[in-house]
């Protein structure tokens, strides 16, 4: 059985690894790693959410546009589904 290969597992391998070998300076390559990966994921949530709350410039073009997306998906969905 193969081991996966995401970058989430592994990260999780070397960190185990790096752990097992008391690896300082891997460590903390990884956790510099990680907290990059939290620091963008946060900065990215924050900027959704002033997108829906509508604070952030253009929100609104930004929110049709979006729906204008999903309207499309949608129909195009249902026309798929139609076809069975």
């Amino acid at each position: 059985m193969s081991e996966c290969n995401c970058n989430t597992c592994k990260m999780s391998r070397n960190w185990r690894k790096a752990k097992e070998l008391k690896d300082i300076q891997s460590l903390d390559d990884i956790f510099n790693e990680l907290f990059s990966m939290y620091e963008h994921a946060q900065l990215d949530h924050e900027v959704l959410q002033a997108v829906m709350d509508g604070v952030w410039p253009n929100s609104v073009q930004r929110l049709e546009h979006a729906l204008t997306k999903a309207k499309l998906y949608e129909a195009k969905e249902v026309d798929e589904n139609d076809a069975d």
